[in-house]
C-alpha cells in the first residue's frame, strides 16, 4: 500500500560573523562557483570584512548564508547606508542545483525580515544589474526577478566600479533597480539618484577596498576613477527628475536621448490601423484587376491567402500576439517555422 510522503522545505537564514563555521565556507563555495568574474570579489577580502566589520566605517555590511533542511545553497552580501537610508544588495547567489524563484524570494524575504527586527530605518532598496542598456534581453530574468519584489530599474546610466586592479571587466555600464515604499511613484529627482550612487561609491565600494591597495598610488587612482564615473554619470542627465521602471535607450555611448516607451495600448492601435488598411487596400486591388482581367475566383483567393500570409508573416516577426496565431494555422505553422 502506496503511502503519501510529505517533503517540508524549511529555509533557515544565517548570518556569517564566523570565518571557521562551515556554514562559512560552504556559503564562500557556493559563492565562488556561481559568479562570474566581472562581478567577483576577492573571497579574502570578505573573509577580511567579516573577521573586522567593526572596522568598517561609513556603512554596515551584512553577510548570510541561505540553509535549506540545514544545507547550505545560497550566499548573499549587503550594506546599509545610514546617511541615504538605503540597503544596497551586493550578492544574492543560490548553488546552481537550487536556483528557483521560490529559493530566491525566500532568501530575499528572510534577510528583510532579520533587517526589519534589527530595526534599521532604510527608504529604499538599491540592485546593480551588471548589463549594458542594450542588453536587457540577456538579463531578463536578472531584471523580472527583482521586478517581481517592487523594485524597478532607474532610466539612467549607471556605471559599475572596477572592483580590483587586475578585474578591468568589472569596470562596466550597468543597470541600477529601486525599490521604495511609495510604489506609486514613478520617477526620481535626479539629486537624489546622484546622492545613491555616490553613497555606495564611497561609503562602501572604496572604504572596502581601502586595505586592499598596495600603497597610495593606487588607492588615490580608484579614487579618481570613482569621480570620474560620478562626472559621466551626471553629464547624461539631463532632467530634474528620473523615469523609474524605463529601459535606457542611450546612454554615453550615443547621441540619442533617453525615450519613455510609449504607451502599449496606443501603439497596438496604430499598429492594427496600419495593417488593416493594408489588408483592405490589397484586397480592393484584386477585385479590381479580377474583374479587368476576368480571373476566376479560386485564383484570387490563393492570391489573397498569400498575400494574407506574407503579411502576417511580417507581423508575427515583430509581434509575439500575431505569431501565436499563425502558429496554430494548419500549413502557415510550418511555412512560418521555415522563416523564423
Amino acid at each position: 500500500m502506496d503511502k503519501n510522503i510529505d517533503v517540508q522545505l524549511k529555509y533557515r537564514l544565517k548570518p556569517l560573523i564566523d570565518t571557521k563555521s562551515d556554514e562559512f565556507y560552504n556559503a564562500l563555495r557556493i559563492y565562488s562557483q556561481n559568479i562570474t568574474h566581472d562581478q567577483k570579489t576577492n573571497t579574502n577580502e570578505i573573509t577580511y570584512w567579516i573577521n573586522h566589520i567593526e572596522n568598517f566605517s561609513g556603512c554596515t555590511p551584512f553577510f548570510f548564508a541561505l540553509l535549506l533542511n540545514n544545507q547550505v545553497i545560497g550566499y548573499a552580501e549587503l550594506a546599509y547606508i545610514k546617511e541615504v537610508r538605503i540597503l544596497a544588495i551586493d550578492y544574492i547567489v543560490l548553488d546552481n542545483q537550487y536556483k528557483s524563484n521560490s529559493a530566491f524570494y525566500a532568501f530575499y524575504h528572510l534577510i528583510i525580515n532579520y533587517i526589519d527586527k534589527l530595526g534599521i530605518d532604510y527608504d529604499f532598496i538599491t540592485k546593480e544589474i551588471l548589463c549594458r542598456f542594450n542588453q536587457t534581453k540577456i538579463h531578463k530574468e536578472d531584471i523580472r526577478i527583482y521586478e517581481l519584489e517592487n523594485f524597478k530599474v532607474i532610466n539612467a546610466l549607471y556605471i559599475h566600479p572596477q572592483l580590483e586592479t587586475n578585474n578591468a571587466e568589472s569596470r562596466k555600464e550597468a543597470l541600477l533597480m529601486l525599490y521604495q515604499k511609495d510604489q506609486a511613484n514613478f520617477e526620481l529627482k535626479s539629486e537624489t539618484y546622484m546622492s545613491l550612487v555616490k553613497a555606495i561609491y564611497f561609503q562602501y565600494y572604496e572604504i572596502w577596498d581601502a586595505p586592499f591597495w598596495k600603497n597610495c598610488d593606487e588607492s588615490n587612482t580608484n579614487h579618481d576613477n570613482l569621480i570620474k564615473n560620478i562626472e559621466e554619470i551626471n553629464a547624461t542627465i539631463e532632467n530634474s527628475k528620473i523615469l523609474l521602471n524605463g529601459y535606457p535607450m542611450a546612454f554615453s555611448t550615443s547621441s540619442d536621448r533617453a525615450v519613455i516607451p510609449e504607451n502599449l495600448s496606443q501603439k497596438y492601435i496604430k499598429k492594427s490601423f496600419i495593417y488593416a488598411s493594408i489588408i483592405l487596400v490589397l484586397t480592393f486591388l484584386i477585385l479590381f484587376f479580377s474583374k479587368e482581367l476576368n480571373i476566376q475566383l479560386t485564383t484570387i483567393a490563393i492570391v489573397a491567402i498569400a498575400i494574407l500570409f506574407v503579411i502576417l508573416t511580417f507581423v508575427a516577426l515583430s509581434d509575439s500576439k500575431a505569431a501565436k496565431i499563425i502558429e496554430k494555422l494548419p500549413v502557415f505553422s510550418k511555412l512560418f517555422a521555415l522563416l523564423k
